[in-house]
């Protein structure tokens, strides 16, 4: 992940050790082309500048809410037998896969 933007209200949303904590994940993951731009409780997934997922903050670390990018609806939604929590390099894979980048 090449850059991280926050934005919103101070003392709402995403805790820093949270933020911290999806940073490392997202770095792990090793794909230069993801950026993560979070707002409020969520983090929005882009690669390439496209958005691909969505990771919601629930107060446990390892537990994110997942939900992908919808074309068809330009939005966020379930995808379809995939788990909707899970850890977010995981989700942000799943992802990824389901559009055929990895």
């Amino acid at each position: 992940m090449n850059r991280a933007k926050s934005k919103g209200r101070r003392g709402r949303g995403m805790p820093p050790e949270a933020m911290d904590h999806l940073k490392r994940e997202l770095l792990s993951l090793e794909d230069d082309d993801l950026e993560g731009e979070v707002r409020g409780r969520f983090c929005y997934v882009t690669h390439r500048e496209t958005p691909r997922c969505r990771l919601g903050y629930q107060g446990e670390l390892d537990q994110w809410e997942f939900a992908i990018y919808r074309y068809s609806r330009g939005s966020y939604g379930d995808l379809p037998l995939a788990p909707i929590r899970g850890k977010a390099a995981d989700l942000v894979d799943l992802a990824l896969r389901a559009y055929n980048l990895r």
